[in-house]
């Protein structure tokens, strides 16, 4: 039991699904290309390694995520890497947004 978990139980916090074990993480995402498609090459994946994330806070070191995702920009058909590229590699979906003619709700 982790650490983590430990602490949780003396609190009295209790989980039908324990924390996934510390080592190894399996932690990956595939990333979207320049043109908003999910990437399918296996370079264009990024894996949470130790030197990503920090496991005792479980924190991502994002200015690390980003540079190890900016290693992957060839892959990802980016030319440059800006924020808004790492920000479009990393979304997940997008929300249904409606656009309603007429007066606005008061």
């Amino acid at each position: 039991m982790s650490a983590l978990e430990q602490a949780l139980r003396k609190r009295g916090f209790r989980s039908a699904h324990p924390l996934p074990p510390q080592t190894p993480d399996p932690y990956t995402k595939k990333l979207r290309n320049g043109n908003g498609k999910v990437s399918a090459t296996a370079t264009a994946t990024e894996t949470l390694t130790d030197n990503l994330w920090n496991k005792s806070t479980r924190i991502v070191d994002m200015a690390e995520l980003f540079s190890d995702i900016s290693g992957k920009k060839s892959a990802l058909h980016f030319t440059g890497f800006t924020s808004a590229q790492f920000a479009l590699s990393m979304v997940e979906g997008m929300q249904k947004v409606r656009f309603i003619r007429g007066q606005a709700p008061v």
